[in-house]
């Protein structure tokens, strides 16, 4: 069952970017990004099971929102991608204060929820912090290298991977064993960082195909 809503979070991350861009063009990447990072921070607080593996489900949408990246640098340069940065950070930061003013300021419709919500957010908190830290940097870390990558091999589907290899240790180690050590064993944290690490692989190859669907009437710049 949770292969099928795995398949079904990566066909419609896929999706949002798609009818978005469609249907704003441009502007539409802007507003699939930050639908896309909600989504992936809602998302952060869950550890899926898929082939007898657990994974940080986050990581879906997640590496839906770089493809982003991708596509607005291969259209339109890295001249602006800048400003898609920014606006990212602003989207987690602010998605953050909202639902810690969410937990603390707003009461539930009873008093367990409220209990169960800062109980929530208590555990939590530090994914809370660390995660608008680790989605600017890991852009920004993707951009560059990316840039990078693409002078010296151009190829698209070497170039995403590449970078994904390189960069996914900030987002699929690092920031699991971060936000996870409290709350797991060590051993515990380390083997969702690594399955996660693997499952993107496998989701960023597919995530290739997308791209490059997306990209192949590049825009003059």
């Amino acid at each position: 069952m949770q292969e099928l809503i795995i398949i079904l979070l990566i066909l419609l991350s896929c999706g949002i970017i798609y009818c978005f861009d469609k249907l704003f063009d441009k502007q539409g990447l802007c507003y699939s990004i930050v639908l896309l990072n909600i989504v992936s921070f809602v998302l952060m607080f869950k550890i899926g099971y898929i082939l007898k593996t657990n994974i940080n489900l986050g990581i879906i949408p997640l590496l839906a929102s770089f493809a982003v990246i991708y596509i607005f640098i291969t259209r339109y340069g890295t001249k602006e991608i800048k400003e898609l940065e920014i606006l990212s950070l602003y989207s987690n930061v602010t998605f953050a204060i909202l639902l810690t003013i969410l937990n603390f300021c707003i009461p539930a419709l009873t008093e367990t929820i409220s209990i169960n919500l800062e109980a929530t957010f208590i555990t939590n908190y530090k994914i809370l912090i660390a995660y608008p830290i680790m989605i600017f940097g890991s852009q920004y870390a993707i951009t560059k290298l990316y840039s990078l990558i693409t002078k010296i091999q151009p190829n698209i589907f070497l170039s995403v991977i590449l970078n994904y290899i390189i960069t996914s240790l900030i987002y699929t180690i690092i920031f699991p064993l971060i936000v996870y050590i409290n709350l797991l064993s060590f051993k515990n944290s380390l083997f969702v960082a690594i399955s996660t690490y693997i499952f993107g692989l496998i989701e960023n190859l597919l995530i290739t195909v997308f791209i490059y669907f997306m990209t192949k009437k590049k825009v003059k710049k």
